[in-house]
């Protein structure tokens, strides 16, 4: 097997040989060569990397209001708003915005 510039290889998937080797020639082909942690988390679903995003930013919001000593009720929103966009990815609490967004990504009886 060769990919890209990758001299040939022998690849077995039920001997399971040069499956690093096949993992390492896919990496270098797609990321050019560039190192990645592969003990991260890849986030491929834009809903999800906004809603993380937003609850990011809620919660460094939340910090930043507790170390100015501003009052817990303004801090407890942030954590609300927070825990709704985490909602939004686990399906704890959907709405009819996030439900057409949902299947607006799906073709469904067509």
């Amino acid at each position: 097997m060769a990919i890209g510039n990758t001299p040939p290889f022998g690849l077995s998937a039920l001997k399971k040989t040069a499956v690093d080797q096949l993992e390492e020639a896919i990496v270098t082909q797609v990321l050019h060569g560039q190192a990645i942690n592969a003990g991260g988390i890849l986030i491929s679903n834009m809903r999800h990397v906004q809603s993380l995003g937003e609850s990011f930013k809620a919660v460094k919001r939340g910090i930043e209001l507790l170390q100015q000593g501003v009052s817990l009720e303004f801090v407890s929103e942030e954590v609300r708003m927070a825990i709704s966009s985490l909602d939004a990815i686990t399906g704890r609490d959907l709405d009819a915005d996030l439900l057409d967004q949902i299947f607006a990504s799906f073709c469904i009886g067509k």
